[in-house]
């Protein structure tokens, strides 16, 4: 199996293999979903115009991911809220002690979605993978990556997946 290297862009050697919009190979690189992290080497061509290059997240068909993809997003949300607020508190706390008491209930609110994303994610954990053509993972050759594109169909649930894999 052909493995292109997706670090060399400049010379991006898959544009001259003749590949099609819709067309997969295989890389070198294996891209880590920042949701789930699962673990992928296919790359799809398409996106618009033409040819640009897409990571699927092999986990992407399931619930589970948007949930894991919301609560990450609350999560920066209510981040954002603290750092904005913060300089504020300890002013306000000498008026009105009750405000350390709700900046400790958005800290403890970040550790409670922190733990839903990591119970989520351990169901994904190396179950989904699809690594084709490397036959022992080099840390290096690991990329973190967002999902751009989604999955289009009705997903399912990992817990009702009937295949067994």
């Amino acid at each position: 199996m052909k493995l292109y290297d997706m670090d060399a862009m400049d010379a991006q050697e898959w544009r001259e293999r003749g590949f099609r919009r819709g067309d997969s190979f295989r890389s070198k690189q294996v891209y880590v979903c920042q949701m789930c992290r699962t673990k992928t080497n296919e790359i799809l061509l398409g996106g618009y115009p033409g040819w640009g290059v897409q990571i699927v997240c092999p986990g992407n068909s399931f619930t589970e991911h948007d949930e894991i993809e919301k609560t990450l997003r609350r999560q920066e949300e209510v981040a954002a809220e603290v750092e904005q607020l913060s300089p504020y508190v300890d002013e306000a706390a000498h008026r009105d002690p009750a405000v350390r008491e709700l900046m400790r209930h958005w800290e403890a609110e970040q550790l409670l979605f922190q733990v839903k994303i990591d119970v989520l994610r351990m169901k994904f954990a190396g179950v989904l993978d699809d690594v084709a053509g490397i036959a022992e993972l080099d840390p290096a050759m690991l990329r973190e990556y967002r999902p751009g594109m989604r999955f289009g169909g009705k997903k399912k649930s990992l817990d009702m997946r009937q295949d067994g894999h």
